[in-house]
C-alpha cells in the first residue's frame, strides 16, 4: 500500500474473498474451529464419535453451485426475514428448511448412503448456517430478553455468597450440596460467551453437565462416613464403595450454584439460542440431530 488511506476519512474497507477472482482453484480441507481435545470428534467441530477423516467440509466446498446457493439463501433470509418476538421457533424452522434443502442436494450429488455421513453433513451445514446468521439472530435474542436478563441478574446478585444461596435452595444444605466444587462446571458455562453457534454452546453445556456429575461423585465419596457410621442421607450416603445417590433435584440445585458462580453473560439469550436450534431440529420429522441431543437437552433444560 503506497497511497494514503486517510484522504477521505479515518477508516477504509478491506474485501476478503475465499476464492480467486480469475483462474482455477482447488478447495482446501475444512478447518473448523476447535471445540475440544485432540483426537475427538468435537475437536474438529463434529458430533461426538465422528472421525475427522470423514469431515463433510469437502462435500459442501467441492460443489460450488450448491455451496453458493446455500449461502445465497442464508443471506437472503438475513435481509428479508422479519424476526417477531415470541416467534423464534418460526425463525428456527425456516433456517432448518434452508439446511435441509442443501443436505438433500449434497446427499444426492455425493451419493451418500450411510447414516453416519448424513449426520456429519447435517451437523456441518446447520452449524455453518447458524454461524453466518449469528449477528442477525443473537442480537435479536439479547434485545427481547434484556429486561428479563436484568431481573435475573438482580436476583442472582441479591445473594451475597454461595452459602447464602444454598440456604434458600430447598433441601440443598441438608444434602451437603454446598460442599461440591462446581468451579469446573462454571468455567465451562462461561465459555458459551465465546461461541457463536448453538452447536458449540450445547457442547459447553453437555461438558458442564458431565463435569458436574463427576464432581458430585468425587465429593460424595470423599465425604462418605466410615463403615458402620450413621449418615443423614445426603449425596455422600452409601458408605465407602457403596452406591452414591444423585437425584435430579441435586443436579438442578448444583446447576443453580454453577450459574451463580459463573461469569457467563446474556444467560437467557444463550439458552434461547440453543432452544431455537433444538426446536428446529425437533420440528424436522425423524431428525437424527434431535435424537443426538437428547442427553444434552436434559442438561439444557436443567
Amino acid at each position: 500500500q503506497r497511497e494514503s488511506t486517510r484522504d477521505f476519512g479515518n477508516s477504509f474497507w478491506v474485501l476478503v474473498i475465499d476464492r480467486p477472482l480469475i483462474g482455477r482453484f482447488k478447495p482446501i480441507a475444512d478447518r473448523a474451529p476447535s471445540m475440544g481435545g485432540p483426537g475427538t470428534g468435537i475437536a474438529a467441530g463434529l458430533p461426538v464419535n465422528l472421525d475427522r477423516a470423514e469431515a463433510p467440509g469437502d462435500w459442501l466446498n467441492s460443489v460450488p453451485a450448491i455451496q453458493d446457493d446455500f449461502f445465497d439463501q442464508v443471506d437472503r433470509f438475513r435481509k428479508t426475514f422479519v424476526q417477531v418476538p415470541g416467534c423464534e421457533q418460526s425463525t428456527a424452522e425456516r433456517i432448518r428448511e434452508i439446511v435441509n434443502d442443501a443436505n438433500k442436494r449434497l446427499i444426492k450429488h455425493h451419493r451418500l448412503t450411510q447414516e453416519r455421513q448424513k449426520r456429519q453433513l447435517d451437523y456441518y451445514v446447520s452449524r455453518n448456517a447458524y454461524a453466518a446468521l449469528h449477528s442477525f439472530v443473537f442480537p435479536h435474542l439479547q434485545r427481547i430478553l434484556a429486561s428479563a436478563e436484568d431481573k435475573l441478574e438482580k436476583a442472582i446478585r441479591s445473594h451475597l455468597s454461595t452459602s447464602d444461596l444454598v440456604n434458600v435452595i430447598p433441601g440443598a444444605a441438608g444434602r451437603g450440596l454446598g460442599l461440591v466444587d462446581t468451579n469446573g462446571c462454571s468455567e465451562q458455562l462461561a465459555l458459551m460467551d465465546h461461541k457463536i453457534t448453538p452447536h458449540e454452546k450445547i457442547a459447553c453445556i453437555d461438558e458442564a453437565y458431565s463435569l458436574l456429575q463427576r464432581c458430585v461423585e468425587e465429593g460424595a465419596r470423599a465425604a462418605a462416613p466410615p463403615l458402620g457410621a450413621a449418615n443423614n442421607g445426603g449425596v455422600g450416603s452409601g458408605g465407602v464403595g457403596g452406591p452414591v445417590e444423585i437425584t435430579g433435584d441435586d443436579v438442578l440445585s448444583l446447576f443453580v450454584l454453577a450459574v451463580y458462580s459463573s461469569r457467563l453473560e446474556h444467560r437467557l439469550a444463550h439458552v434461547a439460542h440453543v432452544e431455537m436450534y433444538m426446536q428446529g431440529a425437533a420440528g424436522w420429522s425423524g431428525s437424527n440431530e434431535a435424537a443426538r441431543f437428547e442427553e444434552a437437552g436434559y442438561a439444557v433444560s436443567a
